[in-house]
């Protein structure tokens, strides 16, 4: 292969190592998308409970209770889950990155080579 190709290679690859925004954007916008359908979900169950056409009963303020407390639990886990995905994110970001360091020892290695 030649050099000349070689070196944009390094530097396509290099490119992708350093940019991990796309990935944490990937993990926020899961995160949103969630966050959203569980707003929709007690906005209905909220309607749902003040709708006067809907009768009092007990069965219905049960099932609405527990929707709800299973939407407060997964709200919970899907946090957490959230919080770890980040940190894996960073790690990753950051062991990329110190490779990316290494091509750039490696790419002035090839040009120093080519001069």
């Amino acid at each position: 292969m030649a050099d000349e190709t070689v070196v944009e290679r390094i530097h396509a690859l290099q490119v992708s190592l350093k940019d991990g925004d796309d990935l944490a954007k990937a993990i926020n916008l899961i995160g949103d998308a969630l966050e959203r359908r569980m707003d929709a979900i007690r906005t209905s169950l909220e309607q749902l409970k003040q709708d006067e056409r809907v009768p009092d009963g007990d069965r219905l303020d049960q099932i609405v209770d527990r929707v709800t407390s299973t939407l407060d639990r997964y709200e919970d886990e899907i946090e957490t889950r959230r919080r770890r995905m980040e940190e894996l994110a960073d790690e990753f970001q950051n062991s990329l990155g110190t490779r990316a360091e290494e091509l750039d020892e490696f790419e002035a290695q090839l040009d120093d080579s080519e001069a």
